[in-house]
């Protein structure tokens, strides 16, 4: 039987960790390229090119911020990738591309190249531990980025989800009094059975100016000009939201206010407990697509 061919391209230090992991299964070939020689598992060597590491691959394992709209993919060691639909079609006939997240560019091009777009980042596999390390990090750097202690301070969490809720819980017990508001009926229950205030949604950019801290994880415009208005020029604002997020920024910049994005911060402090995140998860993905008999082997 064949080994699965498995090409990595670009990420960061999480996908470092996944490498590592990939190599330990007999029932993987892996390449990658992208990434500095140095920092890679001992054994394994980047590709000569782009096309040489994606030919025959059965998978294509994107980073957790896929590519861009341009074609660009995500990778914090500093080598250009664009990928196309070409270098698509220099895989197997029917192989996956794994991803976090898919733009339409991304999209598009499995499509056309015929392969099947896996993305990852919104299953609860990964994004329920990834919460958690996510909203650590938040607090981390909200200590650094405010001249207010969070213990008796006053925070707003905008959306009750996975990321909400491991922020909600960690922010109450440094001892801010913390509420929520969250659209979702379903979820304002779960927030208040778990014992926050609940702020109506309809109404919550009226009381913005009450808080210190305010952290956004909702991937929409929740918080445009009018509503940045009503917010205190010495309050935090940090949007967690995946890109581009839930706030206007450059409305806020005109403003003066302390606002911040705050994106794939697993991957910048803590990338070993995220990448062993992936290293749990990704092989099942893997291994169940293969079963499935989908690859053809060219």
């Amino acid at each position: 039987m064949s080994k699965t061919r498995i090409a990595l391209l670009g990420g960061d230090n999480r996908e470092l960790i996944l490498l590592e992991s990939l190599m330990k299964n007999s029932d993987y070939e892996v390449f990658c390229y992208g990434q500095p020689a140095e920092l890679l598992p001992s054994g394994l060597l980047p590709g000569e090119s782009l096309a040489a590491t994606l030919k025959n691959a059965d998978i294509l394992i994107l980073p957790l911020a896929g590519v861009s709209q341009y074609g660009m993919v995500f990778n914090v060691f500093g080598q250009l990738l664009k990928l196309d639909s070409d270098d698509l079609s220099l895989m197997s006939e029917k192989a996956a591309v794994i991803s976090g997240m898919a733009s339409k560019y991304l999209k598009d091009i499995c499509k056309s190249t015929g392969k099947t777009l896996i993305t990852t980042v919104e299953t609860d596999a990964i994004a329920v531990p990834n919460s958690i390390p996510t909203a650590e990090a938040a607090i981390s750097l909200a200590i650094k980025n405010s001249a207010e202690t969070i213990n008796g301070s006053k925070s707003l969490i905008i959306g009750y989800g996975r990321v909400g809720q491991a922020l909600a819980c960690r922010m109450r017990a440094l001892g801010s009094d913390t509420e929520i508001t969250n659209r979702g009926e379903a979820l304002c229950q779960k927030a208040q059975q778990d014992g926050f205030t609940l702020i109506a949604w309809n109404r919550f950019d009226k009381a913005l100016g009450e808080y210190d801290y305010i952290f956004n994880t909702v991937p929409a415009l929740v918080l445009p000009a009018k509503a940045l208005r009503n917010i205190r020029k010495n309050t935090l604002v940090m949007d967690l939201a995946s890109s581009p997020g839930g706030v206007d920024f450059d409305a806020a910049r005109d403003m003066g206010l302390n606002a911040m994005q705050a994106l794939g911060l697993p991957g910048k402090f803590s990338p070993v407990s995220a990448g062993k995140i992936l290293a749990a998860v990704y092989p099942h993905i893997i291994d169940d697509f293969i079963s499935k008999g989908a690859v053809q082997h060219g």
